[in-house]
C-alpha cells in the first residue's frame, strides 16, 4: 500500500507519468479514507491554476489485482483543488488525462458517499471520477456502492474532451472494454443527477462542436442497481431504478421502476 501511496503522491505533486507504466503487484485492502491519485475537480482547465489538479496521463496495469475497500470515510478535499461549482472528482483516480491507460483490476466493497462531508461529488465512480481526452479503459470489476451529486457510475463518472478551437478538430476516441458493474450507483441531485453503471455521462464539455469524442463502449455489462431523480409534476420526487446490461455498443436492455 505505501508504494501505491507513493505513486498517488507524485502524481498529486504533478507528476503525470505520461509515457509511462505502472504495474500494480499485489492484492491491497484500503484503510479508511483514500486521497484519489490525481486529486481535484473537473473545472481544473477553467481554474487555470497548478493547484486545481494534476491529470494521470500514463499507463496503469492492475495485472488482475483487487484493491478492497475504497472510501471516502474521512477524506476532505484540498482547499485549492475543491471548486465551489464543480466540487471535487472522486475515485482511485479522480482526474485522468489525454493518454491514459487503465487495466485489469478489481476494485471490491468499494463504499463511496460524497454527502458525508457536505461537499459536492461531481465526476464519481470507483475506477475514474473524471476522464478528459483519448482514455482507454479494459478489464475492470467493480463491486459495492458509488453516491455522489452527478457524473456517478461504477467505472468512469464523466468522460470529457477538451475545448476547441474554431477552425480546427481533433477527435478523442475513450474506449471502455469488458468491464463490469456490479455496485449500487446512485446520483443524489435530484434536479437532474446523471448516474449509469459504465460511464455516467460522455460529451464535449465545451458544446461548441470543434472537437469530437468517439466513444466505444464494448463487451461491458452491469448488474448494480442504479438510481436518479427527476421532478414528479404532481409534487415531490420521482426515484427512478434501472439495470442495463450493454453487450455492444448498440445493444442494450433497460427496465424502470419509479417510486
Amino acid at each position: 500500500m505505501a508504494q501505491l501511496e507513493t505513486f498517488r503522491d507524485a502524481v498529486n505533486s504533478g507528476n503525470t507519468f505520461a509515457g509511462l507504466k505502472v504495474k500494480l503487484t499485489k492484492d491491497i485492502e484500503l484503510k479508511d479514507s483514500w486521497t484519489p491519485i490525481g486529486e481535484g475537480n473537473r473545472a481544473v482547465q477553467a481554474n487555470n491554476t497548478s493547484g486545481a489538479g494534476t491529470y494521470f496521463r500514463g499507463s496503469f496495469d492492475g495485472q488482475q489485482h483487487t484493491i478492497k475497500n475504497l472510501n471516502n470515510k474521512n477524506f476532505v478535499p484540498s482547499t485549492n483543488r475543491y471548486d465551489s461549482d464543480k466540487g471535487y472528482a472522486y475515485g482511485l483516480f479522480a482526474l485522468v488525462g489525454d493518454g491514459a491507460s487503465i487495466k485489469d483490476l478489481k476494485l471490491t466493497d468499494v463504499n463511496i458517499d460524497t454527502s458525508i462531508n457536505n461537499n459536492k461529488g461531481d465526476s464519481v465512480a470507483a475506477l475514474v471520477g473524471y476522464a478528459e481526452g483519448a482514455v482507454t479503459i479494459s478489464g475492470i470489476e467493480v463491486s459495492g456502492s458509488v453516491k455522489a451529486f452527478d457524473g456517478v457510475a461504477g467505472v468512469v463518472g464523466r468522460a470529457y474532451i477538451a475545448k476547441g478551437t474554431e477552425g480546427t478538430k481533433v477527435v478523442y476516441n475513450v474506449s471502455v472494454t469488458d468491464c463490469k458493474n456490479n455496485a449500487n450507483v446512485e446520483a443524489l441531485d435530484k434536479a437532474g443527477g446523471k448516474a449509469a453503471g459504465i460511464i455516467g455521462i460522455a460529451a464535449d464539455q465545451s458544446s461548441n462542436g470543434y472537437n469530437e469524442l468517439h466513444l466505444t463502449v464494448t463487451g461491458c455489462e452491469n448488474s448494480g442497481e442504479i438510481i436518479t431523480y427527476a421532478t414528479n409534476p404532481n409534487g415531490g420526487d420521482v426515484k427512478l431504478v434501472a439495470y442495463v446490461t450493454i453487450s455492444n455498443n448498440h445493444g442494450r436492455t433497460s427496465t424502470y421502476t419509479h417510486d
